[in-house]
């Protein structure tokens, strides 16, 4: 426990008021993780809380459900929580009502999961009336109380199983389980910022592709594009499984592949290999042989990622760096340098590695008979890459010797022609015509400029 907490929870115990860690950062010290958040539930009301801890400072976060926010020394925040129970949950979010209670068992009880519903102070011990800490050990996933109650309380929490089950590679007790697929009519009634909020923590967690698999109904029901690649069989010796389980294998290789490194698999790169093959099921063509083809579905899938992203209120500057991967995850890479630097001109250091670990992650999901040509492309021009990275070549307008002010000094006004002449000289240095120095850069742009003045 950090000492702010500990500090806070001796202050308030002091003072007569009961205190504790509560939620997540219980469930994951349990477990041997780091917690990200330390909350605090008490007995005190906020002005009792704010009393007490008078040389702090509070911010008040959300008095109406008895919540403050405190600050240590350090600046490090501690939201501090009185013990409630809730009442009706009329927009299927926050409680209508709350009533302050003195017993920390009571306000367990309100909390979604059982692996949430946990206390501990140094005095007491572990506080667990619901069974979390055997839950944990089992790995298992359950509501606290009636399952129904607590989805119908707050139906995003439906979400919230399937996305801890990707993060912790749980499974959703079946009574749970049942409750959520009775229940998932009540999404349409979540925002879709909070849906795409829970979705996008669910794509990038460790074991996604198989709380996915095992819970693809929920999928369905948010992103139904989903569906239509469950059974599109790939009748080819390519492919040994349909798109929706290719897919799921490729997401799932983000985590285990080493061909190229882990950390390149950020998390635009998950969310792109969810979305990657989205355009085969309208693509899809079978030659005299029965054999399948999906020609042009890369761009395909870009758009419908697109229109899925948006509903899903994601950011545009995630839905751009996300559909740009998707439109050329089959792109072909050719081990030379002058592939590696046009690629880099066109994509930028960190998006082609990118396209380079979904190209693993995605050819290690084909059937081996694709795996030669990730060998003999791929990894070749992964390590030229490396090589023309070192060498700190131009690869965008930004990295060139000259700039738009140096062509002005040449006499040319301003204007579209700037443009153009930093383009074609750009072109040159990638292509190694040019050294990326200016002296050189100028005599080129002179030189051009002569060219077209003759053709008038």
């Amino acid at each position: 426990m950090p000492s702010g907490a500990a500090d806070i929870l001796v202050q308030l115990h002091r003072h007569g008021e009961k205190a504790y860690v509560v939620g997540g950062c219980v469930r994951d010290s349990l477990m041997g993780r780091d917690p990200h958040d330390w909350d605090i539930c008490t007995s005190a009301r906020p002005g009792r809380v704010k009393e007490i801890l008078e040389g702090y400072r509070i911010i008040d976060t959300g008095l109406k459900h008895g919540t403050v926010t405190v600050l240590d020394k350090t600046g490090a925040p501690y939201e501090v929580t009185t013990f409630r129970v809730d009442g009706l949950y009329s927009d299927g979010r926050r409680p209508d009502s709350v009533a302050f209670v003195r017993c920390v068992s009571e306000d367990l009880a309100r909390r979604d999961f059982t692996i949430n519903a946990m206390a501990y102070n140094d005095a007491e011990g572990l506080v667990d009336p619901y069974g979390g800490k055997s839950d944990l050990q089992q790995k298992k996933i359950f509501c606290v109380g009636n399952p129904f109650t607590r989805f119908g309380e707050d139906a995003l929490r439906i979400l919230r199983a399937v996305r801890f089950a990707a993060q912790l590679d749980f499974t959703i007790g079946q009574e749970t389980k049942d409750a959520m697929c009775r229940l998932l009519g009540m999404l349409d009634g979540i925002s879709a910022e909070r849906i795409g909020a829970e979705f996008r923590k669910m794509i990038c967690a460790p074991y996604a592709a198989k709380a996915i698999r095992m819970n693809r109904d929920v999928l369905y029901k948010i992103v139904p594009e989903l569906k239509l690649l469950d059974g599109c069989k790939q009748h080819n010796k390519y492919h040994k499984e349909d798109v929706f389980c290719h897919t799921i294998t490729a997401l799932a290789n983000a985590e285990s592949c080493d061909r190229f490194p882990k950390e390149w698999a950020d998390d635009p790169v998950r969310i792109a290999l969810f979305f990657h093959d989205f355009g085969k099921p309208a693509c899809k063509t079978a030659d005299e042989n029965g054999n399948d083809h999906f020609y042009g579905h890369a761009p395909v899938g870009a758009e419908i990622a697109g229109q899925v992203m948006r509903r899903l209120r994601f950011s545009n500057h995630e839905i751009e760096t996300v559909t740009q991967l998707i439109a050329h995850h089959d792109l072909e890479f050719a081990p030379t340098r002058a592939c590696a630097r046009r690629m880099l001109n066109k994509f930028g250091p960190e998006q082609l590695r990118r396209l380079l670990k979904i190209r693993e992650c995605d050819n290690r999901a084909h059937a081996v008979a694709a795996h030669q040509r990730f060998e003999e492309q791929a990894v070749p021009f992964a390590a030229m890459l490396n090589e023309v990275l070192a060498e700190q070549p131009a690869f965008s307008l930004r990295n060139l010797a000259i700039n738009g002010s140096d062509i002005i000094a040449l006499g040319i006004r301003p204007g579209p022609i700037i443009g153009s002449l930093l383009t074609e000289t750009l072109d040159a240095v990638v292509e190694e015509i040019l050294p990326n120095e200016k002296e050189a850069l100028v005599k080129f742009v002179q030189e051009t400029l002569a060219k077209l003045a003759n053709r008038f």
